[in-house]
């Protein structure tokens, strides 16, 4: 059983200030598919399950009020943040990947990832992976083969920051290997201390000593026993023995800074904590400002996490009176709740589920990427303008365009939905080559404004072609700027951005309800957000369909995604949705945009062999060329505002 989350996340901070609604799919998934499959597989039955979650503050002080902007800032910058978590629960993934972003955010050099799903044996998997020569389901299906047996899907948000940041995240395989555990029980402690020691897996100094408060919390987690109860009730001794296999897990991962691992090697500060605070003890003196602690707690469902008498009540329940014990400083409550109505999104990409997304956006990056090696050879500049015209850009927007304009790549014009305005910081998603920031650039800085423009896209030569053309026009990077990026998972913070635009390359998203979900919370209340993408106007029949036309959202589909999303005054404009259009120069009959076409041209003036395009005379079209494209396909705006 696979979850893949397709989420909506309410307006809120780096480490979710308030209700957090998340709603899942459990897809059944042979090997096969997750393994070797470049195709999307078929849609098995879905449950819908929902995650509804919040934030809460453990501090005697505030004990279950809601989490507070201070909260968010001093967990960005910790320098250690250690999150106890529930495995594989998709709200306590999201937390951690939100924790990431913001304390990447703040710059103070690499962020160490320490994961309690993987070994140190299985390091390989991990660099392999970040430094992409492993793909996710390569990861899987490896990993599998393993003895450590977590669900890794759902943290695929999470790992993908080492590898789309391999500059600032490292990812670290953060467990020792169970048979030093074995060893534990099956020898002594002390065997399996120096057998540990041997290989560099716990520091010189460990003795794995631990506290009578250690153990009781240990011991409660395994009897279910009621640590706060009165009177209270003592621990038994019956897991006395096993109890330093758990203490050298603890050693092992502390040896090694967001640590991530469960509730049982973190709570109260035992174990990693701890650990931690003894190899650092500059650390120990600093903890207030330089550590923070995450506690993920399971709530009844029933739990109105609107409320502050009944969050406390669950958390006095869970951790007893404020001010008793000091198990962390914020919890992340959260409750599943089965939802057997059908889904309110009428259609997503079943090429989502498992690592299938993963090969997609492979694809597609090697697809852009090869266009970008050759962006800087010449073009069809007037084919490249007729087709903007065609297109609705106005003759301002072409000239700010100029040369670039032979590198254009779109669908629509986002720009008359968006209407930027001077001072204002945007995103454009899917940025490409360079010429709609630009363009958008021009409008936010317009009369001096300091607006700004950042563009988001995941083939990387493509952004060192933008970059390199940002320069050359002289823009300085507080102005615009380009960034490597997943639209489902963007490096950017919450409320960020006044406007957000893209043009055709949401259409190539796998998963189009995370990615509406990641618009929201990157915009402002109040912000805006204008789309041009490609779409099906009805299912596709079986057969050879491009890439690309497999990940076409429905039609009718995308104003309930963006809905979901939870956007509002919603427009959708569908008064230009032709494909295919002649063309008032020479040479140009007959021209099929696609999704994130380069519509530089195949025989215009540059003739140019040498330079790659996607779609214009790419093989894979060729046997749709006698198809009436424009009964299959069409190109939309679709835009809506956050509400305030």
């Amino acid at each position: 059983m696979v979850t893949r989350v397709e989420a909506t996340y309410s307006a809120i901070s780096c480490v979710a200030m308030g209700a957090l609604i998340l709603r899942a799919r459990r897809y059944a998934l042979c090997r096969r598919d997750l393994s070797s499959s470049t195709t999307a597989p078929a849609e098995a039955a879905a449950s819908e399950v929902s995650f509804k979650a919040g934030m809460f503050s453990l501090k005697p002080d505030t004990f279950g009020m809601p989490a507070a902007e201070a909260d968010a800032r001093a967990i960005s910058e910790a320098r250690l943040v250690v999150v106890g978590e529930i495995h594989s629960v998709p709200p306590c993934i999201e937390l951690q990947r939100r924790t990431a972003v913001a304390m990447m955010a703040e710059g103070r050099g690499l962020l160490h990832i320490v994961l309690e799903h993987l070994n140190f044996e299985q390091q390989p998997l991990l660099d392999a992976y970040a430094d992409g020569t492993l793909g996710m389901a390569e990861l899987l299906e490896q990993y599998r083969q393993g003895t450590e047996g977590h669900d890794l899907v759902p943290y695929e948000p999470l790992l993908a920051l080492g590898r789309l940041h391999r500059a600032a995240v490292r990812l670290h395989a953060g467990f020792i290997p169970r048979s030093y555990a074995r060893m534990v029980m099956r020898e002594s402690p002390e065997a399996a201390l120096a057998a540990a020691r041997d290989k560099g897996y716990v520091s010189d100094a460990e003795s794995l000593d631990a506290t009578d408060a250690h153990y009781d919390f240990f011991e409660s987690l395994l009897t279910g026993r009621n640590r706060h109860a009165t009177p209270p009730m003592a621990p038994t001794d019956k897991f006395r023995k096993m109890f330093p296999a758990q203490v050298i897990k603890d050693a092992a991962m502390a040896h090694k800074v967001l640590v991530i691992c469960g509730v049982g090697h973190s709570g109260y500060s035992h174990g990693v904590p701890e650990r931690i605070l003894r190899v650092l003890p500059w650390l120990q003196t600093h903890r207030q400002t330089h550590m923070y602690r995450v506690w993920c707690l399971p709530v009844d469902p029933e739990t109105e996490l609107h409320s502050v008498e009944a969050v406390r009540a669950a958390l006095c329940e869970a951790f007893g009176p404020p001010g008793v014990s000091d198990p962390a400083d914020l919890c992340l409550a959260f409750a599943e709740v089965t939802d057997t109505a059908p889904s309110r999104v009428a259609r997503t990409s079943t090429a989502a589920a498992g690592g299938v997304a993963e090969e997609v956006k492979a694809a597609t990056a090697a697809a852009y990427n090869a266009v970008g090696s050759t962006a800087h050879l010449g073009g069809d500049v007037q084919r490249a303008v007729a087709i903007m015209r065609r297109l609705k850009y106005d003759d301002d927007q072409i000239g700010i365009a100029g040369a670039d304009s032979a590198n254009f790549q779109g669908v629509a014009s986002p720009h008359q939905h968006a209407r930027l305005q001077p001072g204002e910081r945007v995103v454009d998603l899917g940025s490409g080559l360079g010429i709609d920031s630009f363009i958008a650039a021009a409008a936010v800085t317009a009369g001096g404004a300091r607006g700004s423009v950042v563009g988001i896209d995941l083939a990387e030569k493509e952004v060192r072609h933008a970059t390199a053309r940002a320069a050359a026009r002289g823009l300085v990077e507080t102005a615009v700027r380009f960034a490597v990026g997943d639209l489902e998972r963007l490096p950017l913070a919450d409320e960020s951005a006044d406007a957000v635009i893209s043009n055709g390359a949401f259409c190539l998203v796998p998963n189009k309800a995370t990615a509406f979900a990641e618009v929201f919370r990157i915009l402002k209340p109040g912000g805006r957000f204008a789309i041009a993408t490609s779409v099906v106007l009805q299912p596709l029949e079986e057969g050879q369909w491009p890439l690309c036309m497999r990940m076409f959202s429905e039609l009718h589909s995308l104003r309930p995604l963006a809905t979901a999303a939870g956007f509002t005054s919603i427009e959708l404009d569908t008064s230009d949705m032709a494909m295919a259009f002649e063309l008032p120069v020479p040479d140009a009959a007959r021209v099929d945009t696609g999704a994130r076409a380069s519509l530089s041209s195949a025989d215009g003036a540059s003739r140019s062999n040498q330079r790659n395009q996607v779609h214009v005379g790419s093989p894979e079209f060729k046997h749709l060329r006698d198809l009436d494209v424009n009964a299959i396909c069409g190109r939309v705006v679709i835009s809506g505002i956050k509400p305030a």
